[in-house]
């Protein structure tokens, strides 16, 4: 296995000073959540499924607790770690903190599996995000926040998607996970839909090609059940051990809960498993209006003949050498291609075209904070998207 190493942080000194983490390897998938509990509750049979056969690493966003302290994170932090022991066979951990770019990452490795957990430290904001730190208050303008773990320090938007794009180069996944990306599904937590809204602009700005797959949160509460039998089981089995260390219904490490004591929210998200896929889909994108042609520097909705534009499998929206951008006013001009995150252009299965750069900063950005692809008077744009802005694309027959 290839092994890249990350520079050790430092506390100031003395018996305070956090032990070293250790080397940041490769993982087959990744898991990016807001919390400690999400993707056992959200992205399940995955999760279980990708334990057991190993490589895997998952990234906590929004692990500091400013209402309860650092203790009660590490305390979660360890009820996480003891989960994903029991379903990987393996309970003997490394822990530590490493830098990856600037900011502190908490990292823990299992010594005898391929497994792997990472805790960011950054404020959890609430479900509405109305706490005084939270990821939503960052995306509406707020300068930075304050990093909760030991080690300290400030995060700002771009601090956050440098880190998260390094991250995602080093671990370098076949397959991301996250939480719900654009709130076009209805409520969620804040923290949920900027997690992913931040794994969105890492994984643009790291060239990510792989599959990448938006697990919804709380708003599939009143769908039909998707999980259940064995694989519900199996996920139930796991959520239990994390249970029994945070809400103390069996014994921490070595009972796992049954399931008419865990959490019955979280039993009925758990039976309810929805995602959407973005897999870097490729051809001619069309609306219902047409298709997007060469107009001068910019793009055109019009008849789906001549120079139109095309997805690739860079995620480029390309016409011969020059490829679609985002402007930070929300215009798209054509430019010679290039690797850099207003370039790429993510098709889902549910027919958006996000965007890899980050919008502008504005009030009310908890359910619209992602640039999409839309057209305004017959020209394509890049505005932000989300709960009152939803245009839907699909590649050209």
């Amino acid at each position: 296995m290839k092994l890249v190493f990350a520079t050790l942080v430092l506390a100031a000194c003395g018996d305070n000073t956090p032990s070293i983490g250790p080397p940041i390897a490769p993982a087959e998938t990744l898991f990016v959540v807001a919390h400690f509990d999400d993707e056992e509750i959200f992205m399940q049979p995955e999760l279980v499924t990708a334990l057991r056969a190993g490589s895997v690493a998952t990234i906590f966003v929004t692990s500091g607790d400013q209402v309860k302290g650092d203790g009660h994170a590490q305390e979660v932090f360890e009820a996480a770690r003891t989960a994903y022991g029991k379903m990987a066979g393996d309970s003997t951990w490394d822990c530590g903190y490493v830098t990856v770019t600037e900011l502190p990452v908490q990292h823990c490795r299992l010594r005898d599996r391929d497994v792997a957990v990472l805790a960011l430290d950054v404020p959890e904001g609430a479900i509405d995000g109305h706490f005084d730190d939270s990821l939503l208050h960052l995306v509406e303008g707020r300068p930075s926040l304050p990093i909760l773990g030991p080690i300290g320090g400030r995060v700002t938007t771009a601090s956050l998607v440098d880190e998260l794009a390094e991250l995602v180069r080093l671990i370098d996944p076949a397959q991301i996970h996250a939480l719900d990306l654009p709130a076009t599904h209805g409520r969620d937590h804040s923290s949920h839909l900027l997690s992913s809204a931040f794994l969105l602009w890492g994984a643009a700005s790291a060239g990510y090609s792989g599959e990448l797959a938006w697990h919804r949160g709380y708003n599939v509460a009143s769908e039909p059940v998707t999980l259940d039998g064995a694989a519900f089981a199996d996920a139930a089995e796991m959520l239990g051990f994390f249970e029994a260390c945070y809400y103390g219904c069996g014994e921490c490490g070595t009972a796992s809960c049954p399931v008419d004591k865990l959490d019955v929210t979280h039993v009925t998200w758990m039976h309810r498993q929805y995602a959407t896929h973005a897999d870097h889909t490729t051809g001619v994108l069309a609306s219902d209006a047409g298709c997007l042609v060469a107009q001068g520097d910019a793009l055109a909705i019009d008849a789906c003949v001549g120079r139109v534009a095309k997805l690739d499998e860079t995620a480029h929206l390309a016409i011969g050498d020059r490829c679609a951008a985002s402007t930070a006013d929300g215009a798209i001009v054509l430019e010679p291609c290039a690797t850099t995150p207003e370039q790429v252009w993510m098709l889902d299965s549910e027919g958006f075209v996000w965007n890899g750069r980050p919008p502008a900063p504005s009030a009310d950005m908890e359910y619209d904070h992602v640039r999409c692809l839309a057209a305004t008077n017959a020209t394509a744009t890049a505005p932000t998207c989300g709960s009152l802005l939803q245009p839907h694309w699909q590649i050209a027959q």
